[in-house]
């Protein structure tokens, strides 16, 4: 686990990883391949017209969590013969692109011994119409060849990967024929500038943003186009700011930090900009149909004002508040850990309660996380479904 990152890349080409393409039985991949080929470009048909996380702050789709860091970090991966890989920890994304790159899975041992953190290319993520199964096109023993990420490279967030090495990195998941990513036609120099900066997409989230010392919000969630390989913040913005209690989708491109745990964060956008919003199509559209822009601005949408922006009903968003509150304060103690944050732990709520779900190396690090997450939400009821065993 204390291999640089740098080194495992070099290791690929050694184990023949980057020489090869891993055999699959045919029927498999025929079975696998027709549908995900079907399903992308249905998805990208539908996308068409949905929202671009990259270019302007749109208000948030009320379902738009239905595709972030939150909703696909603790799902399995499975590979397209149905072994189950791992679990999805986190995602490496470029703040000053909007991209994301990576998933970050976690593979477990014997009895919580030799877990380990593995990098996957978005461009080979197969995910499924639902969103809720994803799959990548490699055989189980070749995917335990793939060397992994150190927990220090990990927590640090030291990604530093050339476009040849992520070429090399797609190799393994026999994905020659990918449609090319957002950019990767550009020249060589451009290439290299896409896999500069990545961090953890959980470094990002909780992070208050903030424009010339006013506050402007909170980081609430990171949402993921992986159809597109693309990123947003959803922030929970301050009223006296933005002058609405809405959420908004801001490109990542608009959030300045130094450093990956730089807390506040600062922006340039104005209250301008956020009166310029309008609803986005993101999360709106069916896979197959293209999203409607007059669906957003319908009349009797229920989930708009007749301004068009986005707002739960007040009830609701006062009771759900102090839970969502509750489970970001646990997620950024956990993350403030380097113990901690390379453990295949989720938070979330339930019934007004915080739930810890995952696995853990062993007992001592259990008891550790359970405590810090009680310190970090002293008023709020924690329940631990923590189990000793494989990430």
């Amino acid at each position: 686990m204390n291999t640089p990152f740098s080194t495992t890349l070099a290791m690929l080409a050694a184990l023949g990883l980057a020489a090869t393409t891993p055999v699959v039985a045919q029927s498999s991949r025929d079975d696998a391949r027709s549908p995900r080929d079907a399903n992308r470009s249905r998805e990208r048909s539908a996308s068409a017209e949905s929202t671009d996380l990259t270019r302007r702050v749109h208000i948030a789709s009320i379902n738009a969590e239905n595709r972030s860091l939150r909703q696909y970090a603790g799902q399995q991966l499975w590979n397209t013969e149905g072994a189950d890989l791992g679990t999805i920890k986190d995602f490496l994304v470029q703040a000053s692109s909007g991209s994301v790159r990576y998933a970050v899975v976690s593979t477990g041992g014997v009895l919580g011994m030799g877990n380990s953190l593995r990098l996957v290319p978005v461009e080979s993520l197969q995910v499924s119409d639902d969103h809720r199964r994803i799959a990548v096109d490699i055989q189980q023993a070749r995917w335990l060849q793939i060397p992994p990420v150190s927990d220090e490279v990990y927590v640090a967030d030291r990604f530093e990967i050339s476009p040849a090495q992520h070429d090399q990195m797609l190799r393994p998941f026999g994905d020659r024929n990918r449609a090319p990513s957002a950019g990767e036609s550009r020249a060589s120099a451009d290439r290299e500038a896409q896999f500069a900066g990545l961090v953890r997409a959980t470094t990002l989230r909780g992070k208050s943003v903030r424009a010339e010392g006013q506050p402007v919000g909170q980081i609430e969630n990171i949402i993921l186009d992986l159809e597109r390989g693309t990123a947003a913040a959803l922030l929970d913005a301050n009223g006296s700011f933005t002058g609405t209690a809405a959420k908004y989708l801001v490109p990542l491109n608009q959030l300045k930090f130094e450093y990956p745990g730089q807390d506040p964060i600062s922006t340039s956008l104005t209250r301008a900009d956020f009166d310029r919003a309008r609803p986005s199509n993101y999360g709106l559209a069916q896979v197959g149909e293209e999203a409607d822009p007059r669906a957003a601005n319908a009349p009797d949408n229920d989930a708009l004002e007749p301004t068009g922006r986005t707002q739960p009903a007040k009830d609701a968003r006062r009771s759900a508040a102090p839970a969502e509150a509750s489970v970001r304060a646990v997620e950024q103690a956990l993350q403030n850990d380097p113990d901690l944050a390379v453990e295949n732990v989720f938070v979330s709520s339930e019934d007004g309660k915080v739930i810890l779900r995952g696995s853990v190396r062993n007992q001592a690090i259990k008891g550790r996380l359970e405590a810090a997450a009680r310190r970090a939400v002293p008023a709020a009821t924690v329940d631990s479904e923590i189990i000793i065993g494989n990430r």
